[in-house]
């Protein structure tokens, strides 16, 4: 990849980032009526200038704190000429805390076959 290339989407890692925590989580997450959000792992991928997607283990929270639901949650984001915009989600409950162990990254050969991790017996 071409400096050019990274200087790029590093700039999209930016956007998209901020978009998403500063704007669209928090309204996303208001829509509780009473109830409140912490993010306990966060994983942001960029495609492209006009794609990436952002993995979140958050957790809810009930006015005193008290943990409601702890789920996994993974938002396909696209950009239009009106901005960002999620296209899809996926979710999981979940008790973990930390997204590469629920969703640790797979590895693929280029001749297509996965590689076996580590510990995992696959």
């Amino acid at each position: 990849m071409t400096s050019a290339m990274n200087i790029q989407l590093n700039g999209v890692f930016d956007e998209v980032t901020s978009w998403f925590f500063d704007d669209y989580f928090p309204r996303w997450v208001s829509v509780g009526n009473g109830t409140n959000a912490v993010i306990a792992d966060s994983r942001v991928t960029v495609f492209h200038a006009n794609g990436a997607a952002i993995d979140a283990i958050w957790s809810r929270r009930a006015t005193d704190d008290t943990e409601i639901q702890r789920a996994a949650v993974h938002f396909e984001l696209a950009r239009s000429v009106d901005g960002w915009r999620v296209v899809g989600i996926q979710t999981s409950d979940t008790t973990m805390s930390s997204l590469d162990r629920l969703w640790p990254p797979h590895r693929v050969d280029y001749d297509g076959s996965p590689k076996t991790q580590e510990g995992s017996g696959s």
